[in-house]
């Protein structure tokens, strides 16, 4: 999938490149042990999930990469919106990519067979 920057295509690609800037997105700060992580997909998959926009911005961005600010890809994706009068497709193709990359399958899987387990002991109690 493509999204229209600057009058310019752009490709969505989740590859290396997009897990090292999804990282960069979101981290984990343990600010006392000097550590910081790179937690992309295991903080922003389940956000995707939940439908936060800015979270789609955010991915979008990691997936094209190059010079595009978050501001040209929130624009983009209004642009998207308006052009066809829904979001969900965006939401749907962007999950479903992760599912299938190699870069991230694994990552994604093991987030799915946490969030079952976790659902599986909320309906046991």
């Amino acid at each position: 999938m493509k999204l229209t920057i600057n009058n310019k295509e752009r490709e969505l690609k989740f590859n290396m490149g997009f897990a090292r800037r999804i990282d960069e997105a979101y981290t984990y700060d343990l600010k006392s042990e000097g550590l910081s992580m790179g937690m992309g997909l295991e903080m922003g998959y389940p956000l995707l999930l939940s439908r936060k926009l800015t979270a789609l911005t955010e991915f979008c961005k990691a997936a094209i990469g190059g010079d595009v600010t978050y501001l040209q890809v929130e624009k983009a994706i209004d642009d998207y919106a308006e052009e066809h009068g829904e979001l969900e497709t965006l939401f749907e193709y962007v999950v479903g990519e992760l599912g299938k990359s190699p870069v991230t399958k694994a990552t994604v899987t093991k987030l799915k067979e946490e969030t079952a387990k976790a659902e599986m002991k909320l309906k046991s109690k």
